[in-house]
């Protein structure tokens, strides 16, 4: 009997010790995958991910830049660009400028940002080149999918290898991660998964099934209060139906999102896209509201000012010219929005043109000019400028300066491509002034031979002058730099860049002093030909 007792009670222990074995080489295995791989990986793409949503320009873009593009334009590009199509508006000095200004952004889904998570991790640091790092990530995960299959970390080396790969635009590929995922049966990752499979199947085309498996994802996350993962199934089906142009599904879908949004802030910029399909689908009416309604939220600062600015510019399209302008007043003297004064002071311009009060129009396009070189509101207010010399005071001369600084300038690419053809068109308009003058000068000259006689000998008293005094003035500069200057190539330069503007001031005088009018030095060079 006590041997079979202790018969019994040596296999119990043999079978807890095996156990116990085998568990702590489970352990083991997950305490070097993780710390040896995983680690690593996770790191590196926490890292590259925050980065990817950082150099996104629009959360609403359902197809977006490839990472290496990102990484080139993201020291250039603001992480906020947005604004509205002003569209047609009648007595508008401008309204190809403002549609210009904005066409970038004027479609649903043009150039808001999302609230992120702007908490960086530490650990790894990223290359600089998004599709190197999200590659050494599928790298490192794929030692674990090779080698460590029983690790308790292979779902999420297949998780992160998806993502990477969705990432980097091969979707076929991390679908077929994502499926490999499911395939492993309930993991953490089971809902997360179901969305990035969604989306792989939206960009593969397979709509049906896309949008079947977001909605399933959505009810779930409601169901389990899961907030961020229906904050981002819902925004990826908005940006589906904007892409498709879809835009009462897409109306429906944000309205659905606002009835359950579980963040203010997101909802704030659900509402302000919201109003930008309205004003697509030229509603304005329910644009204004929906711009009126982000205010209702708790909007980021960004999303907060271009609700307002478009709110104020929607009531200028209305015809609510004095609501407009006190709504933009407002926002000019508003010390939170300082650093937006630029856009501000532009419109507020418009409207005093548009209300015929020119002197201020000009005062305030000027002061954005002078004082915000470095921004794009500068070029658009030199083209305004250029306008209004044009079209209001014909002074074709300051026109022809303003457009020239609307071509160097930082104004958008549509509005320089307009400057440049109005510069030629100038340009043109000169050179057929000129030819008329020496037109109108030989009519003269045949109807009256002695007026050509009494200009010539002017003419060619002035020229023998300039020359004197143009050896004169050469002569003493080339002293002066010898004695200055004992570097010859110095001098030479020193000598020429004060003959060029003798010459000029001598060439002035002349015009001035030996014609009875105003003459072209074209036409007096003429004239001494003909001498």
């Amino acid at each position: 009997m006590f041997k079979a007792n202790t018969r019994k009670l040596f296999v119990r222990v043999s079978l807890f010790s095996a156990a116990m074995f085998l568990s702590g080489c489970g352990l083991w295995r997950d305490f070097t995958t993780y710390f040896n791989t995983y680690y690593n990986a996770k790191t590196l793409f926490d890292q590259t991910e925050e980065s990817i949503i950082k150099q996104r320009k629009d959360i609403f873009a359902f197809r977006e830049d490839r990472p290496q593009q990102l990484n080139q334009q993201s020291s250039q590009q603001n992480n906020f660009q947005t604004g509205l199509n002003p569209s047609q508006s009648t007595q508008n000095l401008d309204q190809q400028n403002n549609q210009m200004l904005t066409s970038q952004n004027t479609q649903p889904g043009g150039g808001v940002q999302g609230p992120q998570n702007t908490q960086s991790g530490g650990g790894m640091q990223t290359s600089g080149n998004v599709t190197q790092d999200l590659t050494r990530v599928i790298e490192k995960c794929s030692k674990i999918l090779q080698y460590e299959k029983e690790s308790g970390y292979f779902a999420d080396a297949l998780f992160l290898t998806g993502k990477s790969l969705y990432y980097q635009q091969e979707y076929t590929r991390a679908q077929r991660k994502f499926l490999e995922l499911a395939g492993l049966g309930e993991t953490k990752y089971s809902l997360q998964k179901n969305l990035w499979l969604a989306k792989t199947y939206l960009q593969l085309h397979n709509f049906d099934e896309g949008l079947k498996l977001i909605e399933e994802v959505k009810a779930e996350a409601l169901k389990t209060k899961n907030d961020q993962l229906f904050i981002d199934a819902s925004i990826t089906k908005i940006s589906f139906f904007i892409f498709r142009e879809e835009y009462s599904s897409a109306i429906d879908e944000c309205v659905e999102f606002l009835k359950n949004s579980p963040d203010e802030e997101t909802s704030a910029l659900v509402c302000f896209e919201l109003g930008k399909i309205y004003l697509s689908m030229d509603d304005n009416e329910k644009a204004l509201a929906a711009f009126a309604e982000v205010l209702k939220y708790s909007p980021s600062f960004e999303v907060e000012f271009q609700s307002r600015l478009e709110h104020a510019r929607l009531l200028k399209k209305l015809k609510k010219i004095d609501q407009s302008e006190e709504e933009f007043t407002n926002l000019q003297y508003s010390g939170k929005f300082k650093n937006n004064l630029d856009e501000v002071m532009v419109e507020l311009g418009q409207i005093y043109y548009e209300k015929k009060e020119i002197k201020r129009a000009m005062n305030l396009f000027k002061e954005v000019d002078s004082t915000y070189r470095v921004n794009s509101s500068a070029g658009i207010a030199e083209m305004k400028i250029g306008q209004i010399y044009e079209r209001v005071y014909r002074d074709y001369d300051s026109t022809f300066k303003y457009y020239n600084k609307v071509a160097i300038s930082l104004a958008p690419h549509q509005i320089k491509s307009e400057a440049s053809d109005k510069i030629k068109s100038i340009q043109h308009y000169f050179q057929l002034r000129e030819e008329i003058k020496i037109h109108n000068l030989n009519l003269l000259y045949k109807t009256n031979p002695t007026r050509f006689d009494r200009d010539s000998i002017d003419y060619d008293i002035g020229y023998r002058q300039y020359q004197e005094e143009n050896k004169k003035v050469a002569e003493s500069q080339t002293s002066q730099t010898n004695q200055q200057s004992t570097d010859p190539s110095q001098a030479l330069a020193q000598q020429q860049a004060q003959l060029q503007l003798q010459q000029q001031q001598l060439l002035l005088y002349i015009n001035r002093s030996f014609c009875q009018k105003p003459i072209d030095i074209l036409i007096l060079s003429l004239l001494h030909t003909r001498r």
